[in-house]
């Protein structure tokens, strides 16, 4: 019996072998599903990921220009205020000082402007004594010949009631 006994030991050992083996079967396939579906969910999130890259680069490339505008829009900003600091430094005082001579200039223009009519009432003045002048040259040239006539018809006189 031993040998028996034996036999039928070494036979629930081995059976009892064969459903752990059984087991560790369904175990092992079990971890196989689950590994197959854990490499297909690595592989859809290997594809997310690709996607996702492609979009994050996608959206890389759309902010290039927005990061364009934006140096575009800072630069403009100080050129904007540099043409502030212009306005207030250099035109502002600019405009003042042309306004100040503008009217600098007006105020010169008027004095000259009466002075110019002072000149021209004096030179109305002289053409008035210079025609007066001219019509005392007249009367006096007119005398002298009125003169020189009646003498001469005196002398004529003379010489005719002497001759």
């Amino acid at each position: 019996m031993a040998d028996n006994e034996l036999m039928v030991l070494i036979y629930e050992t081995m059976q009892k072998q064969l459903n752990q083996f059984k087991d560790s079967r369904v175990v092992m396939q079990t971890l196989c599903n689950r590994v197959g579906e854990l490499e297909k969910l690595v592989e859809v999130l290997d594809s997310r990921s690709r996607a996702t890259d492609e979009r994050l680069t996608a959206i890389e490339n759309s902010l290039r220009p927005l990061k364009d505008i934006d140096s575009s829009n800072t630069k403009l900003t100080d050129s904007i205020n540099a043409m502030r600091g212009t306005l207030s430094t250099v035109i502002s005082p600019g405009i003042s000082l042309v306004g100040d001579a503008h009217k600098e200039i007006k105020q010169s223009v008027r004095e000259l402007a009466s002075v110019h009519r002072q000149v021209m009432d004096e030179f109305e003045q002289y053409e008035l004594r210079l025609v007066q002048i001219e019509d005392d040259i007249r009367r006096i040239i007119k005398r002298q010949l009125l003169r020189s006539d009646l003498k001469d018809s005196k002398d004529r006189e003379d010489e005719n009631s002497n001759g």
